[in-house]
This record gives C-alpha cells, sequence and structure tokens, in this order.
C-alpha cells in the first residue's frame, strides 16, 4: 500500500492478500446514554446475533432523589415494579425489554 501525505488525497493499492469480512460480526453492540437527567436510552448500535434476550431489571446508581414516575416507551412501570435498594441505587423490573430494539426509560424525581 502507498500512502501520500496529509495534505493530498490518498493514492495506493490494496493488497489482493487481505481479506475483508462481508459476513455479519459475531456480537451485538448495545449503547446506553444518558442525554438528560432522568432519560436513559439503550440503542443497539449492532446486530451481529440474532437473539430473544430481553432486559428485564434496570438499576440506577448515583441517584440523588428518589423517582416518583417512571416510563419505559410512553407506558408507565406500576409502582410494584420499582424498588430502592441502597440509599443511591434506584432498581426497575419486570421490563422485558428487547436487547435488539431501542428503549427509552424516562423518570421524574420528588
Amino acid at each position: 500500500m502507498i500512502v501520500s501525505p496529509v495534505d493530498t488525497p490518498w493514492v495506493g493499492t490494496i493488497n489482493p492478500a487481505v481479506k475483508i469480512s462481508q459476513s455479519p460480526p459475531n456480537y451485538n453492540l448495545i449503547k446506553f446514554d444518558m442525554s438528560r437527567a432522568g432519560e436513559l436510552t439503550i440503542r443497539p448500535e449492532v446486530h451481529g446475533l440474532t437473539t430473544t434476550l430481553r432486559f428485564d431489571t434496570v438499576e440506577i446508581y448515583g441517584l440523588r432523589r428518589l423517582p416518583a414516575r417512571f416510563v419505559v416507551n410512553g407506558v408507565l412501570v406500576p409502582a410494584a415494579n420499582c424498588s430502592l435498594v441502597n440509599t443511591n441505587i434506584f432498581q426497575w423490573t419486570g421490563l422485558n425489554l428487547p436487547m435488539t430494539a431501542q428503549s427509552t426509560i424516562e423518570w421524574t424525581t420528588y
């Protein structure tokens, strides 16, 4: 391969002995984003494997105030599924969120 200086376009050849895999990866990559206070987005980035795995439990660490309302994908989660594990750890169970689909979890605090 021939590489040109940084300020000019790349010029070169590709070694035909190097094989680039066209098959999907053998893993799934899931990204968790806290874009603002009280909102968590779970987003699949790479779908390499078919899976029926689901998120049942989500724990949020470091909350300064107890969540009063909890909504997953626009649906209110019953209070029976919410618990305070520790002084700063809040847990939601029974969510049944597919790992291969995007989900948004929102909560409001007292």
